[in-house]
């Protein structure tokens, strides 16, 4: 299979996996867009606030990564699949 049909593949298991309108998502990602630069802004760039590891990354974390924080009652779309492996 070459780059073009795997692509395509991709997109029409996205297209399958998802369904909505081009509005529908455009629509999702500006309110993640909201989220995470919410985040940065009043977290991140906030020197004397301390990061509740779960609470606070749990949602940077599932908008960042497809299956980041894998759970039940996922909020947020993943974004990429950055292939991020952890370590025991």
């Amino acid at each position: 299979m070459g780059f073009f049909d795997e692509m395509v593949k991709h997109y029409r298991d996205f297209k399958r996996e998802h369904g909505g309108s081009f509005n529908e998502w455009r629509k999702l990602w500006e309110k993640q867009s909201d989220v995470f630069r919410g985040f940065w802004k009043n977290k991140m760039m906030n020197h004397g606030y301390e990061l509740s590891e779960d609470a606070d990354l749990d949602p940077i974390i599932q908008i960042l990564d497809v299956k980041g924080k894998r759970t039940e009652g996922r909020i947020y779309e993943g974004a990429c699949n950055p292939f991020v492996t952890q370590s025991a």
